[in-house]
């Protein structure tokens, strides 16, 4: 008769810190933590799950380059201080990191040629063309 397989088992981690719990105790409690079964992951990573707020709906839209390319976007912007901030809630320039920032959206749109859906080709082509328009007219107010 062929030998059924072995289930493997897992490793068990012990704190072995002094507490007011006996001997006996800490190992009782060790054994029902052995038994419980280990959690299960799904398809995605933690990173990606969206958290829960109030009511169980999502609080963060999911990632994907659309959302890559908005926050970039975002980032430039302020970096041009045509939004204030969200931490300090002031506008202030910085044209290099806004210069950085741009020419960043225009490596990925030169690095992902071919792989964008419509929308994607659209939102990159639109969000540059504002960007560099913007850039363009900071620049010549100072």
């Amino acid at each position: 008769m062929p030998e059924e397989p072995k289930e493997e088992q897992g490793f068990t981690i012990s704190d072995r810190r002094t507490s007011s719990l006996s001997t006996e105790e800490k190992e009782k409690r060790d054994r029902v933590e052995a038994e419980k079964p280990a959690p299960k992951m799904g398809p995605q990573s933690v990173l990606q799950q969206p958290s829960k707020g109030m009511g169980g709906r999502p609080e963060e839209p999911p990632l994907d380059f659309s959302s890559l390319l908005l926050s970039l976007g975002s980032s430039a912007l302020i970096q041009m201080g045509e939004v204030a901030d969200p931490v300090t809630h002031k506008a202030a320039k910085n044209l290099p990191a806004a210069k950085q920032t741009v020419d960043l959206i225009a490596l990925l749109k030169e690095k992902t040629k071919g792989n964008l859906t419509t929308e994607e080709g659209r939102l990159i082509d639109d969000l540059l063309y504002d960007l560099r328009l913007r850039f363009v007219r900071q620049t010549k107010q100072i």
